[in-house]
């Protein structure tokens, strides 16, 4: 019997710590939202491919990065993706119509595998919603 109300101990503590973890976790995920990061052999593919998404490409801006994480909090199915031009090697061909600017944001949105429309520079939060509306009529 003892060795029975012992192993029923262990599995509860056991237990509440899973319980925990698992809640921790999905705290995590309602209170995040992050924008995927591309290579650029993933973004050609997905342009060879004919794909739909929006690409965010330049420099690491706080600010704009913000606007981005605060529109995908609200719009949990939306995905974003940002290539970074900082991490790509010098003379490095870009697709045709993208911007090699580093010191600033680009925005792009891809129908089809075409680009159908670009920003430069960090655009607001209500700004980046127009884009994404947008994009959401032109995919469908």
């Amino acid at each position: 019997m003892k060795i029975l109300k012992k192993f029923w101990k262990e599995l509860s503590v056991f237990g509440i710590v899973i319980v925990c973890i698992l809640g921790l976790y999905l705290y995590r995920l309602a209170t995040s939202a992050e924008y995927t990061t591309i290579s650029l052999d993933k973004l050609e593919t997905k342009i060879a491919n004919g794909d739909d998404f929006v690409l965010v490409t330049g420099a690491a801006d706080t600010v704009y990065q913000t606007t981005i994480e605060t529109y995908l909090l609200k719009h949990r199915g939306t995905h974003v993706y940002y290539l970074d031009l900082s991490s790509l090697a010098e003379g490095t061909v870009l697709p045709d119509g993208m911007n090699s600017d580093t010191t600033n944001p680009h925005t792009y949105i891809y129908v089809d595998g075409t680009m159908t429309e670009r920003r430069d520079g960090s655009i607001g939060y209500f700004t980046f919603d127009k884009v994404m509306s947008n994009f959401k009529e032109q995919a469908n």
